[in-house]
């Protein structure tokens, strides 16, 4: 789970300034049979930590990609492999000012495997690429372009002594994130406390006590500035986009043109 949050946390770690929106990303929790995931039957053996972790991993995958990607205000453009990196470079980026995300996109298989002119593996023409990690269809495979500047932030706030008290959680080093794995059998309180949680039915509740509380606790927020937009570049595929036209090279414009930042554009010459 580390390796789906730490790249999120070591990329959109600066403070932005207000006006921002926020989005929460919550943990998770859930019921399990005890029997399959421990040696002998008691709760205690089990590990915790790698319990429902890769389902928390996809959760957050996605979670990013849906608040960074499904902008009004962004411009997308499909271009075939031929001409990716020919639209790229009629943005006009800036190396200063501009960062390409990368969400999922495997360049070797661009170009006939042969190398591509200007990219390296973290920049493309001096243009910072940042590798984040994906988790969804193959036609989402995409690059998001933005301004430094529009960058989001990502943080967790602290989880409540009671919470971590009441579940007897353990922090998940190094994030703050607590994780926990509750014999519903020896706890009556939280026991108690999943049978009045609406979130769980009463199919699930039945034979309550022979089951475990999965609990991984976090609340991961995302400020996002508001009035963030950008260039969203898919890779256009004939037999994958279902009457999606795809974008000719002389309907690309320039990032600048295209989300009203001439002024910037005017003030780096």
């Amino acid at each position: 789970m580390q390796n789906a949050i730490q790249p999120y946390v070591d990329i959109f770690s600066d403070e932005i300034e207000r006006p921002y929106t926020w989005h929460s990303i919550p943990g998770i929790k859930g019921l399990l049979e005890k029997a399959p995931f421990t040696d002998d039957t008691d709760a205690d053996s089990a590990n915790h930590g790698s319990i429902y972790a890769q389902s928390m991993a996809e959760h957050i995958k996605t979670q990013m990609f849906n608040i960074l990607n499904y902008v009004p205000r962004h411009k997308e453009y499909w271009l075939t492999q031929e001409d990716f990196f020919a639209g790229i470079d009629l943005l006009k980026l800036d190396p200063e000012r501009h960062v390409i995300i990368n969400w999922g996109l495997d360049f070797s298989f661009f170009n006939g495997g042969q190398p591509i002119d200007g990219l390296e593996s973290d920049n493309y023409n001096g243009v910072q690429v940042l590798e984040l990690p994906f988790y969804g269809r193959g036609n989402e495979r995409r690059l998001l372009i933005l301004q430094r500047s529009d960058l989001p932030q990502v943080f967790f706030k602290d989880i409540s002594h009671f919470q971590i008290k009441m579940y007897n959680a353990e922090k998940l080093e190094p994030l703050n994130i607590q994780a926990a794995l509750v014999d519903l059998h020896r706890n009556k309180k939280v026991r108690d406390l999943v049978l009045a949680d609406r979130d769980f039915t009463d199919e699930q509740k039945n034979g309550i006590e022979k089951q475990v509380y999965v609990y991984i606790a976090m609340e991961m927020i995302v400020r996002r500035k508001e009035g963030m937009h950008g260039v969203v570049i898919s890779p256009h595929y004939s037999y994958q986009q279902n009457g999606v036209r795809r974008t000719l090279l002389n309907e690309v414009k320039d990032f600048d043109t295209l989300t009203g930042n001439d002024n910037n554009k005017k003030a780096s010459k």
